[in-house]
């Protein structure tokens, strides 16, 4: 029991009090993809992504350059993968960046159960590895977004980035780098609850709060931008500038959690995690 269509008045309030310029979505259907996008009557989406994922835009300020679909190779969720998109502002049309979304699955599938494997690893890496192929200069913005269904191992592995031992036997060895950060550990903070929401079903209710819904960047962490001008991180000037033009380029200003209000029942068992790009 989703409770749809109970839900359908808290799930427009939330979407239209947010109004962000770029949303992502998982868990998308075609009933409430509409309620979604009849809450944000300026923004447009995939046609074509009637399942799973789906990603929102402004088109007043925001025009999209290109989409596609990765397949992560889930094998209880062979809909799943990194749904992406290639976006520019109208306003600095010279400058593109990339907003991709994913659903890991959760720890209790079929197939981690019976083979003790955790496929959000991997799943990980996969996105690490597709992004960086598919940007187009090393300071090209990334967004990837999404439910990871875990705190842990996916956060690891996408911090790591594609330089990492973890990523032994992939190719990104010749494409640009790349290292994922939580917005909230870009600006030094602790990452809030984000699931379940409360009051909840009985079963959600049964369940400890978690942590497992992220935005992440390749903005550099603001913790680390004086450790680097002090050269603490740098090995040479170049360093230095490096990282002072990607600060200057894509920064994470603010970030938090959004808890729907209206009553029971929420517009998600998941708060909405919300972040403030520049």
């Amino acid at each position: 029991n989703n409770f749809f269509p109970e839900r359908i008045p808290v799930l427009r309030n939330t979407v239209s009090t947010i109004a962000p310029d770029i949303a992502v979505f998982q868990e998308v259907t075609p009933d409430n993809l509409k309620i979604i996008c009849d809450a944000l009557p300026y923004h447009t989406h995939i046609n074509s992504w009637e399942l799973e994922s789906n990603i929102l835009w402004d088109e007043r300020i925001i025009d999209k350059i290109e989409h596609g679909f990765q397949s992560l190779h889930i094998a209880d969720y062979p809909r799943r993968g990194l749904f992406w998109a290639r976006f520019r502002l109208r306003s600095r049309p010279d400058i593109s960046f990339i907003v991709s979304t994913a659903h890991f699955p959760w720890c209790g599938t079929e197939t981690e159960i019976t083979t003790g494997i955790n496929p959000r690893i991997e799943c990980a890496r996969r996105v690490l590895e597709y992004l960086s192929s598919i940007m187009e200069n090393p300071l090209e913005p990334v967004v990837f977004a999404g439910d990871f269904n875990e705190d842990f191992h996916p956060l690891r592995v996408l911090r790591l980035g594609n330089r990492s031992p973890l990523m032994t036997g992939t190719a990104t060895h010749s494409l640009p780098t790349l290292a994922l950060h939580d917005v909230f550990e870009s600006l030094h903070l602790m990452p809030p609850v984000t699931h379940p929401i409360r009051p909840s079903s009985i079963e959600e209710e049964n369940r400890p709060s978690r942590t497992i819904d992220y935005i992440t960047t390749n903005a550099p962490l603001l913790a680390h931008i004086q450790s680097v001008k002090d050269s603490k991180l740098c090995t040479n000037l170049s360093d230095e500038i490096e990282v002072s033009n990607r600060w200057e380029r894509f920064r994470v200003v603010a970030a938090f959690v959004n808890n729907s209000r209206g009553g029971w029942p929420p517009a998600s068992d998941h708060m909405a995690v919300v972040a403030v790009l520049q």
